[in-house]
C-alpha cells in the first residue's frame, strides 16, 4: 500500500511544525473534525514540542547506530497534531533520522491516509504516531514502531483493562512520566532494534 506517491504527499518535520504553528495562531488543528477542546491540544503540544526540541539529546550509541545504518530508508510518521505521544515523540525521532543522511523522515496525516493507516493498527486501533521504515527503493517494509514507548503503551493498555483512573488524570500521568523519561525509553528501543533492522 506504500507507493511513490504515499511518500511524496509526506512533509518534513520542519514543515509540520511550522503547519503546527499556524494551526495555533488560528485556533486550529489537523484533520476534518475542529473543536476547542481538539485546538486546545494542539497549542500545548506545540509547546511539548518545543520543550523535547530544547531538552532532549540523542544517546552516543544511538548516535553510532544511526551512522551504520546499510541502506537508504524512508521513516513514515502517521500523526496528528492534537496527538499528545506525538508532539512528545515525534522531535527526537527527527533528531534521530537528522543523523544519518541515508534516513528521510516523511510525515503523514493520519486522517488523510486511511489506507496506510489502517494497515498498522495498534489492538484494532488507530493509535498515533505509527513509524513505518521502507527501503527507499524497493519499498519494502524493515520495521515500525510507535504509538509510545513499550513501557508506557504496557502500561496504557493495563489501565484501559481494568481503569484505576479518569481519562484526564491518565492523560495527566501520560505526560508526566514523559516528562520525567526524557525521551530515554523510545532511544533505548531503537538502540535495541535497530541493529535487527539492519539486518533485513
Amino acid at each position: 500500500m506504500i507507493t511513490k506517491q504515499t511518500i511524496e504527499k509526506g512533509i518534513s518535520y520542519e514543515e509540520y511544525f511550522k503547519i503546527t504553528e499556524n494551526f495555533v495562531l488560528e485556533n486550529k488543528t489537523s484533520g476534518k473534525e475542529q473543536s476547542e477542546f481538539l485546538s486546545n491540544y494542539t497549542r500545548l503540544n506545540l509547546q511539548r514540542m518545543k520543550r523535547v526540541e530544547k531538552t532532549a539529546e540523542v544517546l552516543p550509541e544511538l548516535q553510532k547506530l544511526m551512522t551504520q545504518i546499510p541502506k537508504k530508508w524512508v521513516w513514515l510518521v502517521l500523526t496528528e497534531s492534537w496527538c499528545g505521544d506525538a508532539a512528545q515523540n515525534l522531535p527526537i525521532i527527527a533528531k534521530i533520522a537528522q543523523l544519518s543522511p541515508d534516513v528521510s523522515l516523511k510525515i503523514l496525516w493520519r486522517d488523510e491516509n486511511p489506507d496506510i493507516m489502517n494497515l498498522y493498527l495498534t489492538n484494532g486501533g488507530k493509535s498515533i504516531p505509527k513509524l513505518i521504515c521502507v527501503e527507499d527503493d524497493c519499498l519494502c517494509e524493515v520495521g515500525t514502531w510507535g504509538p509510545r514507548p513499550q513501557i508506557l503503551q504496557n502500561w496504557f493498555e493495563q489501565e484501559k483493562a481494568t481503569p484505576t483512573l479518569s481519562k484526564e488524570a491518565m492523560m495527566e500521568y501520560v505526560h508526566s512520566w514523559y516528562a520525567k523519561d526524557k525521551t530515554l525509553s523510545l532511544q533505548a528501543e531503537f538502540v535495541e532494534f535497530l541493529p535487527r533492522w539492519f539486518e533485513d
